[in-house]
């Protein structure tokens, strides 16, 4: 009497059921699937970079090589400080004005004003500078008031929305708990949307980092990695550009991280839930 053993799957037969799992709509993905595949699509766009990118344009080499030359003035230290300092402030400032604004969404009076300001993010910049400049004495207290009005007002249209879509039923039913209008608000709109807020937060860092050069040129005083760019024949050119890019993009990860961080530090229950 012959028994007949089953006989495991191959490797092959293996890894081509998990490389069927990463196109497959809604399968779940470890992190360590995540990162490898990261890597390899990193490894892939720098290759194609460098094999199909126009001569005028600089190549991972020379940009590393123009980084590691930046790194050793004494301009690109300085540039890089008031960089970062006007980017936290501005970021600070920005979630401060807009989490006052949308929270004030809640109460009917303020809708059409917090609405109104929502508005402004289709004012240009470039066009605005007039009013800091008057306003405002010192490079960096017009380079802040720009810099803060650009990211704020996509940080309260972003809130503005989450207050909006809070269900009605979410405030009526603290209210038949005995809860006044003012406990409900501040348990329903500032409470409960803290996880959304840090979101915000985090998109909102992207869009600073985006328009600090773009602030810092339109002052032209004060300094500051863009200041930096617009002269980069003074530091290399084009490719000093790049190099100084890819500071920002690094420093902007790396503040987007920590933001991801406090907000699973102040929620711990969206532990659970991945995202990158």
């Amino acid at each position: 009497m012959s028994t007949t053993e089953e006989t495991p799957p191959g490797v092959f037969s293996s890894l081509k059921s998990k490389l069927k799992k990463q196109f497959t709509p809604n399968e779940s993905q470890s992190d360590t699937t995540f990162w490898l595949l990261g890597t390899l699509q990193l490894i892939f766009l720098v290759l194609l970079w460098e094999l199909w990118r126009a001569p005028t344009i600089p190549g991972t080499v020379g940009v590393l090589t123009a980084f590691v030359n930046l790194v050793q003035t004494y301009d690109f230290w300085e540039g890089l400080f008031s960089s970062l300092t006007l980017a936290m402030c501005s970021l600070l400032a920005a979630t401060a004005i807009s989490l006052t604004l949308s929270y004030s969404y809640a109460i009917p009076f303020m809708r059409p004003m917090v609405t109104l300001f929502t508005k402004f993010r289709f004012f240009a910049l470039l066009g605005l500078t007039i009013v800091p400049r008057i306003l405002f004495e010192g490079s960096f207290k017009i380079r802040l008031s720009l810099l803060v009005f650009g990211v704020s007002v996509y940080f309260a249209t972003g809130m503005m929305a989450v207050v909006r879509d809070i269900p009605r039923k979410r405030f009526e039913y603290l209210q038949t708990l005995g809860k006044t209008d003012w406990q409900v608000f501040w348990e329903i709109v500032v409470i409960e949307t803290i996880p959304h807020a840090f979101e915000n937060m985090r998109q909102n860092n992207a869009i600073t980092f985006t328009l600090l050069p773009l602030v810092e040129v339109i002052s032209r005083t004060g300094g500051g990695l863009g200041m930096m760019m617009w002269d980069s024949k003074k530091y290399g050119g084009p490719v000093a550009t790049f190099a100084m890019e890819l500071v920002l993009l690094l420093i902007g990860v790396c503040l987007d991280h920590l933001i991801k961080k406090g907000r699973l530090a102040a929620c711990p229950h969206l532990e659970k839930k991945k995202g990158h």
